[in-house]
């Protein structure tokens, strides 16, 4: 199984589609809101599932509902040992007559060298690891690369992340599309988004944002920034293009963290670095000793200045790694 560092919440191309990746031990998303009618999402669904060769088991569009018959993948997991099956159970709901939500959900089952077929549940509970909705997610990114190719969503070229420390609870932006129009505004990583539109984005749902964020093609949305305690103020085009995974989280090497910009009431204590927001049981971060709340600053001496810097890095698996945090506004080194 790939081995990921996790950012704290999902993080979603905010474009023409929107790629999640599910964090370790948070609810998996499942759900994405499209501005586009209910028809244009039912048929990008039916034709995802046709051009995959998904072996459909129920079809109702009056209802929405869609579920697959067993998908049988032999040789899963790093070494190719394991066998899963899983079948799809999708949902399309009308919103307004110009939004519609899609909700994917899977029933799977895993065996091992031809062993006896175990539930999700049970692989779990014996492995101690989380799934991480990989078949949920692809199949959302086909449907959205199908909309994109119909011209029904647009968006502005960033990756964004949710901040989930209580007391910062804003959208973040972890990456932008090179060339594109939240790049060419003057977006950067680590900007908060404080409001879309003159509408607050504290505790705001990453699907909210998805969906207050993207429009049709040519439409413009209002962005409040918070860029290290500096408001600004953006206009920003929207556009369509292709939906591409940022390179920078298709990484070997996993730590077990969930990471987000400092928020702007601590830069007067931290001028640089990254908060920890999460730390999964039994990882190598906790076995190490990082703590919620720790400030990263370095990693093996490279300063860390945005959560992107941090995925950039090229580190090793099964290498141990110098870290410099601090902690309670002390300096401290760990080996993880």
């Amino acid at each position: 199984m790939k081995k990921r560092i996790y950012l704290l919440a999902l993080l979603a191309w905010i474009m023409t589609g929107c790629a999640t990746v599910p964090v370790a031990k948070q609810p998996i998303q499942t759900t994405r809101i499209y501005n586009a009618d209910y028809d244009a999402v039912w048929k990008a669904v039916v034709s995802v599932l046709i051009k995959d060769k998904q072996p459909i088991k129920l079809l109702e569009k009056e209802s929405g509902v869609v579920t697959t018959d067993f998908v049988l993948e032999k040789g899963a997991g790093a070494l190719g040992l394991w066998d899963r099956r899983y079948t799809l159970n999708i949902l399309v709901s009308k919103i307004t007559d110009e939004s519609t939500q899609l909700q994917v959900s899977v029933y799977m089952q895993l065996r091992f060298c031809n062993q006896e077929w175990m539930t999700l549940g049970e692989v779990e509970r014996k492995s101690g690891r989380t799934y991480v909705g990989d078949i949920e997610r692809k199949l959302l990114d086909r449907v959205d690369e199908e909309l994109v190719s119909q011209g029904k969503i647009a968006g502005i070229g960033a990756l964004c992340s949710i901040g989930f420390i209580k007391e910062h609870s804003y959208p973040f932006i972890f990456d932008l599309m090179e060339e594109r129009t939240a790049e060419k505004a003057g977006l950067k990583s680590d900007d908060w988004i404080t409001k879309i539109d003159g509408t607050s984005t504290e505790d705001m749902k990453i699907n909210e944002v998805v969906a207050k964020l993207r429009g049709e093609k040519g439409t413009t949305v209002d962005l409040e920034i918070n860029r290290r305690g500096q408001r600004l103020n953006f206009k920003i085009t929207r556009e369509t293009f292709l939906s591409a995974k940022s390179p920078l989280l298709d990484k070997e090497w996993w730590l077990g963290i969930g990471v987000q910009p400092i928020p702007p009431d601590l830069l007067e204590n931290v001028q640089k670095g990254v908060l920890i927001s999460m730390v999964e049981k039994n990882s190598p971060a906790s076995r190490g000793g990082i703590k919620k709340g720790d400030i990263i600053i370095e990693v093996d001496n490279q300063p860390i200045e945005t959560v992107k810097s941090l995925f950039a890095l090229p580190l090793v698996p099964d290498k141990k790694v110098s870290i410099k945090l601090i902690r309670d506004r002390k300096e401290k080194i760990l080996s993880i």
